[in-house]
């Protein structure tokens, strides 16, 4: 549900759609709940673009939010 709400909300290219599932030290080793999100390729023009505008930083945020109230029935 997160990863939907973001690619719908936010992400402009397709591959950005897509779930890598794998087995990050990050989120093994972490002892709380967590998500590791990669909102965005700073090397993508359009993407940096559209990071560098307080528009497309809410468009990233709104994302997040949806996708975590969806995942805990917020939504």
């Amino acid at each position: 549900a997160l990863t939907a709400a973001m690619a719908s909300g936010f992400r402009q290219d397709a591959r950005a759609k897509l779930l890598l599932p794998g087995n990050y030290k990050v989120l093994r080793e972490c002892q709380k709940p967590a998500v590791l999100l990669e909102t965005g390729y700073l090397t993508h023009g359009e993407t940096a673009s559209l990071l560098a505008t307080p528009q497309g930083i809410e468009a990233e945020a709104i994302g997040i939010a949806q996708g975590l109230a969806q995942y805990f029935s917020l939504d």
